[in-house]
């Protein structure tokens, strides 16, 4: 996700529309994630990044957002 924060330094030359469209497909990320995690419990960083094809910081990324809105139960947290 280190892409994401150098997006964020560009935000001003990002137009609303593009912004929208990204915040969209993160939240799909994050469904995503929270739905893997919840047909596999205990599924590593790594896991999770290979069945996305994601890095493993994106992967940790996701995951951890996700806990914290609450789309992944703390038990599944645990890692």
């Amino acid at each position: 996700m280190a892409g994401l924060a150098e997006s964020r330094k560009q935000e001003p030359y990002g137009t609303p529309e593009l912004r929208g469209l990204f915040e969209e497909w993160l939240n799909t990320m994050e469904l995503s994630v929270a739905e893997f995690v919840g047909k596999y419990p205990g599924a590593s960083y790594e896991e999770i990044a290979q069945q996305f094809d994601l890095s493993k910081e994106s992967a940790q990324f996701l995951f951890d957002k996700a806990v914290r809105e609450g789309k992944i139960a703390a038990a599944a947290a645990a890692r």
